[in-house]
Parts: structure tokens; sequence; C-alpha cells
């Protein structure tokens, strides 16, 4: 009969159970961030709206005297020209598809409507939108003489408000609403991970205490992570949001990102490895003293004096051959692959043979040379007498 998880005070490993209190804080949690979430990620979506005016900030200013302002609304383009009555603005920036920063041209007091035209043909106003004053009793804004503009104004900025709860994403530019949309997605994908996790949890009656916390910062983590891959994304690429499959394109992205931050933090370390991992054997690593490799010792044998060819690697580097640790001199290093030295005095036998640079890197070739004892003649001749026919000549002669 199967076992059914029950509740406890203390799990097997000893951690406590989330009590039912808990269950519905974290799940009131959730919620509320989901909410949230949702609602940053509707206000800062980018729309393909016509050309509205929305509001301008601010609505009036001084007579004879160019004032910034900006205007919030919808389908503003970087060709958009705006119109204080017939006066054209004195400079228009775009910053976004909802936001254009406008100094305003010199005016008489009183309201105008603010017109606004884009390349395509398309125009809207705003009627008394904006309003001139001098400051002075009578002509400022605000001032009895002018409640007939401005009430007019009220009316036309009440019925295009819209949704006025979304007025701080539009007046951000473009690039800080898409890092905005990454770290909002991203959240809202780990969210949904932790969510699927949480729920299956509490279904088996097994969630800990201990477990909490990690779904609580989970969600800032993909937000974290989402934009750290976007921004490598964005850097390899080197291209400007310009369309909205581009902005599509880095949501979706995201979205995986937070879903799946495991399986999106081993790619990012694939990408890292390949980008700084150690080059191959063989290869130019632009290290200005490497290594140095010894092969062999040619001849491999012979007596104090004689004069031996050092085969290897890396050996422009070499600054001091030892023999059994007595320095080799006279020593040349004829190439990087080659270096000729005197074999010092030593007592016959089988000697290791090291290579000193001048950083202090010591590489050894053991039993790499044998010294031999002097030859001595043996019967008027020496051991090699057929191949050495004058010296057992001389012998000879000698006796």
């Amino acid at each position: 009969m199967d076992q059914q998880i029950a509740p406890s005070h203390e799990s097997p490993v000893g951690a406590s159970y989330v009590s039912a209190r808990g269950i519905v804080a974290t799940s009131v949690y959730m919620v509320v961030l989901c909410v949230a979430l949702s609602y940053c990620l509707v206000a800062l979506w980018p729309r393909s709206l016509g050309l509205t005016i929305t509001s301008i900030k601010p609505d009036h200013g001084l007579v004879q005297k160019e004032n910034p302002i900006r205007i919030v609304g919808t389908g503003l383009t970087s060709d958009s020209q705006v119109f204080f009555g017939d006066a054209a603005a004195t400079s228009v920036t775009h910053k976004s598809d909802s936001l254009l920063e406008v100094t305003t041209p010199l005016s008489g007091p009183g309201s105008v409507t603010v017109e606004v035209d884009t390349a395509d043909g398309q125009k809207t106003i705003l009627p008394g939108g904006y309003t001139y004053g001098d400051g002075q009793a009578g002509t400022a804004p605000g001032n009895p003489a002018t409640a007939g503009p401005q009430s007019s104004l009220a009316g036309s900025h009440s019925k295009k408000a819209g949704l006025p709860l979304f007025d701080w994403a539009c007046t951000l530019n473009n690039n800080v609403r898409l890092l905005l949309i990454i770290v909002v997605v991203g959240a809202l994908g780990s969210l949904i991970h932790v969510l699927r996790s949480f729920y299956w949890y509490v279904g088996n009656r097994n969630l800990k205490m201990s477990w909490l916390l990690m779904y609580f910062l989970i969600p800032f983590g993909g937000a974290g992570l989402a934009l750290l891959f976007f921004l490598i994304a964005r850097g390899l690429s080197s291209q400007p949001v310009t369309t909205q499959s581009t902005v599509d394109g880095y949501a979706a992205m995201a979205a995986l990102v937070g879903m799946f931050s495991h399986q999106a933090l081993a790619k990012l370390k694939q990408i890292a490895e390949g980008v700084f991992s150690t080059a191959e054997k063989g290869k130019d690593q632009a290290v200005s003293h490497s290594t140095p490799k010894l092969a062999n010792v040619i001849p491999a044998q012979g007596a104090s004096g004689a004069t031996v060819t050092i085969a290897g690697a890396s050996l422009k580097g070499v600054t001091q051959i030892l023999f059994d640790g007595v320095p080799a001199l006279p020593m040349t290093v004829d190439s990087d692959m080659q270096i000729t030295a005197t074999v010092p005095q030593h007592s016959p036998g089988k000697v290791d043979v090291i290579a000193v640079t001048a950083d202090g890197q010591r590489v050894s070739l053991t039993g790499a040379f044998t010294y031999l004892e002097s030859p001595a003649p043996v019967g008027g001749k020496s051991r090699d007498s057929e191949a050495d026919e004058p010296v057992g000549a001389a012998g000879n002669g000698d006796r």
C-alpha cells in the first residue's frame, strides 16, 4: 500500500514543511508580482496606433520666449513637425513613438492650437493645447480672463488621456523601454516556472520552508539573466531596434531564458568557453616566453670538453645549460630549436641535462648524456685502431 506524503513538523532531512498560512502568503506574493509585471509589460509594449496627442507638459509658458516642452502621444515619428498656431516649433527631438521634446516658437499671449504632422500625411491637432502668458494679471495662465480657453484645453486632455496609468511609460525613449521589456518578460518567464513548481509541491503536500526564499528570488534572477542575454545579443548584432518584429524576437528570447534558466546558463557557459578558452597546443598564444622543451642531445655520450648539440623547441629564452648542475661554457643558442654547448668537466656516468630560462623556468632531460672516460692506448693501438691507423702507426714508431 502506497504511503501518502502528509504534512509534519519535520521532513526526513530536518527541514520544516510550509504551513497553510505560509502557502497563502506565498501565493499572494506570486499573484501580486504577476499582476505588477503584466501591468508593466502592457504599459511598456510598443503600440501601432494612429497619430494622436495625449498631453503637453507643461501646457503653458511665457510669451516671447522659447519654452521647452514635452508632447506625449501615439504614432509620433522622427520626421514629425509641430506647429503652435501658424508658427513652427523651433526644434523637435524624437525620443520615441510616444514622446517628442519640443521648443516652442515666440508668440504673444493667449492659447494656440498645437498641431503635429508626419511625412506620410497624418495630422492631429489639440485645440488650445498650449497657452502663452506674460505672468501679469489678466494674461497669466489660470487668470479668469483666460478661463475659457483653459477650460477647452482641460476638456481636450480628459478626452485624449485614455489610460493615465501608462503615461510614465510614454515618456521613455525606445532603448530604455526595450531594456525594461526584456527585464519584465524575463521575470515573467521565471515566475511561470516558479508557479509550476509551487503548485506541484503544494499538491503533493511536500513544500519545504527552505524553498520559499528560492521561490521569492528566482524571478529576479530570471530578469537579470534575460537582460544579460539581451546585451550579449545586441553586442554581437550591433543592429538598431527599428521594427516591431525585432522587439517581439527579443521578448521571446527573454521569456525562454526566464523559463529555462538552467539551460540558459549552460549555453552561456558554452559561449564563454568558446570565446575565452585557451588556444590549442602548437598555435601562437601571443606569449613572449613559452616553456622550452628538450628533445635530445647529439651525441648522447662523450668526454668532458666535447661539443654537443641540444635539440628541442622554444629554446630562444634559454640562458643556461647545466650538465648535472654544472654549467656548460660556452653555450650558444643557434635557433629556437637548437643550442650548441661545450660539455663541462664531470666524472663518468649518465647525467641530466637541464635548460634554464631568464624567468627561472627549468626543464630537465633525464639521463640525456653519458660521460665517457678518456681513451687510453692498448697494445700500441687504440680500441678503434682499424678506423684510426695513423694513430696506431705513430704508436708503433714510438715503441
